[in-house]
């Protein structure tokens, strides 16, 4: 990927964590927020400057220790990722996130094949989630706290329970804010 678009991709996960971008927000977040620190190095580990990219998968990796935030550089994602509170995320890296997704602390999105889930655009996912094999989540679908998702997830749904069921249906997922807009 370029670099300038590597750029937009951290534009818009900075701008998912407070609704502004400029230099003294990116500087709060990069040094103070282990979420935005680990995306921000997550987009540039996919840069198409090898120099960069290969900074950027050892700080990944060290995030990885540090933080406990396990995603891979080959994770294919969408604009505006958000780790909530930046904890012990584990993400296959089979797996494909849209637009605007929030994952909560201790969430585990995994898989045993090469097939990997398919999260769509504004999902919120609580805390201690576990994704079980390729599934797919429906967009602006919000997945309960200790929810163990074992089949598919429509959109527009609240899921929950263990094993995870429908709940409700839902027209606006409200637990997604500062959502970034692709223009054009």
């Amino acid at each position: 990927m370029k670099l300038s678009n590597c750029i937009i991709f951290i534009y818009s996960d900075l701008f998912r964590y407070h609704g502004e971008i400029s230099f003294s927000r990116f500087i709060k977040e990069f040094f103070f927020n282990t979420g935005f620190k680990t995306t921000f190095f997550y987009r540039l580990a996919k840069c198409e400057i090898k120099v960069i990219s290969f900074f950027a998968k050892i700080f990944l990796y060290r995030c990885r220790i540090k933080y406990g935030i396990h995603i891979s550089h080959k994770v294919d994602c969408g604009y505006g990722l958000y780790f909530g509170h930046g904890m012990n995320v584990v993400i296959n890296p089979n797996t494909k996130i849209g637009n605007n997704v929030n994952f909560s602390q201790f969430t585990t999105v995994g898989s045993h094949d090469k097939s990997g889930a398919m999260i769509g655009d504004n999902v919120y996912i609580g805390p201690n989630v576990s994704i079980v094999g390729p599934k797919r989540v429906g967009s602006n679908s919000v997945i309960g706290a200790s929810t163990v998702v074992t089949k598919d997830v429509e959109s527009n749904t609240i899921f929950a329970g263990n094993p995870g069921h429908y709940k409700k249906h839902i027209e606006h997922n409200f637990y997604v804010n500062n959502r970034w807009c692709i223009k054009g």
